[in-house]
């Protein structure tokens, strides 16, 4: 919600950190998966969903959804078209979301990285999970990822890093 507050000649807006309760109706309807069938959904519907989670962050989590969250993220990540919007998808709930309400999903999200790195990786893949992994490791700590991991799972990728150019 936003006041708009007249000052003079000058205009502020305030926001609140709440999603207004008739948007917050709204939001267990973006997660109809027939609205994620149209590829040109798909990028107007990840962003909507992050500002849920920027603005109301405690309001997504009561919902009750971070299951069928992850379930869009997990159908983002299987698409190479897709991939970098689960991406931004998963960032922002990493990023805003309590981390009590997403401990019990980290390694589930981990193994289906790891899946997806070692079964069809491509480069924009690879520049989204090190963009990822940045995220993560800014919010949760760098001793909470297992760098040997990582770093034998993208050794060749890490060594051809020059090659990695352009916005894939």
């Amino acid at each position: 919600m936003s006041v708009i507050v007249y000052i003079g000649l000058f205009t502020f807006q305030v926001h609140t950190q709440t999603v207004p309760q008739p948007y917050m109706e709204l939001f267990q309807f973006l997660l109809v998966p027939v609205l994620w069938e149209r590829p040109g959904n798909i990028k107007a519907l990840v962003r909507l969903i992050q500002a849920y989670i920027r603005v109301g962050p405690g309001q997504v989590v009561a919902t009750g959804k971070i299951e069928a969250l992850l379930g869009v993220f997990q159908k983002l990540i299987s698409s190479k078209a897709n991939d970098h919007e689960g991406f931004n998808l998963l960032g922002s709930m990493i990023e805003y979301m309590p981390k009590d309400s997403m401990a019990n999903y980290i390694k589930g999200i981990f193994n289906l990285l790891f899946t997806r790195l070692t079964s069809s990786k491509t480069t924009k893949f690879v520049k989204s999970f090190l963009v990822f992994i940045f995220i993560y490791t800014n919010h949760y700590g760098g001793a909470s990822v297992q760098v040997k991991t990582i770093s034998g799972v993208l050794k060749p990728d890490l060594q051809n890093i020059g090659s990695f150019s352009g916005n894939h």
